[in-house]
């Protein structure tokens, strides 16, 4: 399990610093347009996000998988490969990103309308949304440095660009208000691509040319469509679920109820961020290299085991302190969001489950089971909401709930066919290790709920309890001496 950690060191700094910048412009955004206005914002910002997928066609993660394969191969031409595949996805990005933007553009008021419910946003959605083109090149670009191992580079990128968009967003909001926050929102796309060109291209002179190609056939290029087809056949799916409940809030419940439970999903994906980013930057292109099916199962269990350890601490601290984390990440207005969490981070343990037993469906080619899983889970996204809705007319509640339960089903689903297709099952440690993260959160979430103030106290001695109990013998002596030699510099 240490291991995982020394290999994901990197990319916790990059979200460390990403998620206290990002905390920093909910921030600003909160005192600036409220929970109305940062509901509204939100929800022009999914659509950003479900745009950006189907514009980039989940090509990233197709080329995360197989360009990995081919430049770990070291084949004779391997770099004419390489850059062919690059020129091709590149272009096609570029062609498909404009074209669809600017029709969009042209078709703002409708769209804008049916997102929010008004026309009165609209320059808000057109400002965003012209930042598209520059989001899905750099995630083509992403996609490569990936596939090369390149996580420094990754890492400055983002953080320099987290950096410099928060600098940049504080003076655009006091002047223009909510059209800064759009403007802050475009530099943040824009940002990466160009830092890369300027800065790192040199790096990387071998590849990301347009000469000396190879002549990649149809196969080759459906082979890493078919992966990001999958993938962004998921995403979106998800988030059009979540665009149609954020509707549904919106209509039943009010801009500032959207903007309540907005702040409840925003916690939840900012400190959830660190665990995309070891699954995308490790976990997907380690698990596209195994071909054996007990590997497979050892490497799902190493990454259970590393998943745990991050989220188990995660929602204890932020359960036990939501009251106060309510008040720094956002202001006093948002503080009846603090009912909200129960259910949310207990559905974040299922969503962590369900995203890694699910993940080796993509580079083991498994569409169809992938995509009825997925299309039943986001089913359920919408199913639930509405029905539930009838029987709590004027409870946020219904949400976080529907969000717990469908997670746990998205979970389940994986699991069995997890089991069932690469006999998967559970090392003793990873039985150990959910069984006292079960144990643990109980406690904690159950004192937290009686007596918020019991909760402060209680959450350290169960943190501290949970990394006494999760580590065995040889990672509590291999810990302790890492710990020793870092005192001792």
């Amino acid at each position: 399990m240490l291991r995982l950690f020394k290999i994901t060191s990197k990319l916790s700094f990059s979200t460390i610093i990403n998620s206290v910048t990002s905390i920093l412009r909910i921030k600003i955004f909160a005192i600036f347009l409220g929970p109305a206005g940062l509901g509204i914002i939100s929800q022009l910002l999914n659509f950003q996000v479900l745009l950006n997928g189907i514009i980039n066609l989940g090509i990233p993660v197709g080329i995360t998988a197989k360009v990995s394969e081919l430049y770990s191969s070291k084949e004779e031409d391997y770099i004419a490969r390489i850059n062919s595949y690059w020129a091709f996805f590149i272009k096609l990005i570029l062609i498909l990103s404009f074209s669809i933007v600017l029709l969009l553009v042209f078709f703002s008021n409708p769209f804008t309308n049916a997102l929010v419910g008004s026309t009165e946003y609209n320059l808000l959605f057109i400002i965003i949304i012209l930042g598209v083109p520059f989001t899905a090149s750099y995630s083509i670009i992403d996609g490569f440095l990936k596939s090369f191992g390149a996580i420094s580079t990754i890492v400055r990128i983002s953080v320099i660009a987290t950096i410099l968009s928060t600098l940049v967003l504080i003076p655009l909001v006091i002047y223009f208000n909510v059209i800064g926050v759009a403007l802050s929102i475009f530099f943040l796309g824009l940002l990466p691509m160009t830092i890369f060109a300027i800065k790192y291209r040199k790096q990387f002179r071998s590849f990301f040319r347009f000469k000396d190609l190879i002549q990649i056939n149809l196969g080759e290029k459906w082979n890493v469509l078919k992966i990001g087809i999958v993938s962004i056949a998921a995403a979106l799916m998800h988030q059009g679920a979540i665009i149609l409940m954020r509707r549904l809030i919106i209509s039943e419940f009010g801009e500032v109820d959207n903007g309540i439970y907005q702040s409840v999903l925003g916690i939840s994906l900012n400190y959830f961020a660190i665990i995309y980013a070891f699954l995308s930057n490790y976990t997907l292109p380690k698990i596209s290299s195994i071909k054996d099916n007990f590997d497979l199962v050892t490497e799902l269990n190493g990454n259970l085991r590393f998943l745990m350890v991050i989220i188990v601490p995660s929602i204890l601290l932020i359960f036990s302190f939501r009251d106060i984390v309510l008040q720094l990440v956002y202001t006093k207005e948002f503080l009846e969001a603090k009912n909200l969490f129960l259910f949310q981070l207990i559905g974040d343990v299922f969503r962590m489950l369900a995203a890694l037993f699910g993940l080796w469906l993509i580079p083991k080619m498994k569409i169809i089971p992938l995509l009825i899983i997925d299309f039943v889970f986001n089913a359920l996204l919408i199913i639930l909401p509405f029905s539930l809705v009838t029987f709590w007319k004027h409870d946020l509640m219904v949400f976080p709930l529907v969000y717990m339960i469908a997670f746990f089903f998205h979970f389940i689903m994986y699991f069995v066919y997890t089991k069932k297709i690469i006999k998967f099952r559970f090392t003793n440690d990873s039985i150990k290790t959910l069984l006292y993260g079960a144990l643990i959160v109980l406690f904690g979430f159950s004192l937290s709920s009686l007596t918020i103030e019991y909760g402060h106290v209680a959450v350290f001695i169960l943190l501290g309890s949970w990394f006494f109990l999760v580590f065995n013998k040889e990672e509590k002596k291999s810990l302790m001496k890492k710990i020793n030699s870092f005192f001792s510099r």
